[in-house]
């Protein structure tokens, strides 16, 4: 699995932030969900994280919580297994 883009986008009129990730080569999508979940926060309690794909490309959006790119890094860095 590898990121294939990250993007932040401000949303017209708004103070909200849209940022996505896309992920390709995602064998389980459950594993990667669990992950996300795990790093920003369950869906309609601590997030608005949606899942977005079929297959094994899938896109990660959220506006809540509110992360700086830097901060995306490091979850996406926490969500991404260990290479050897």
């Amino acid at each position: 699995m590898k990121v294939e883009s990250i993007r932040q986008e401000q949303l017209d009129g708004t103070y909200e932030t849209l940022t996505e990730v896309v992920f390709s080569g995602v064998d389980s999508l459950c594993i990667l969900s669990r992950s996300m979940i795990r790093a920003i926060g369950r869906p309609g309690v601590d997030s608005d994280l949606e899942f977005l794909g079929s297959g094994d490309r899938w896109a990660m959006v959220w506006t809540y919580p509110r992360l700086s790119l830097e901060e995306v890094f490091g979850v996406i860095d926490g969500v991404l297994p260990a290479r050897v």
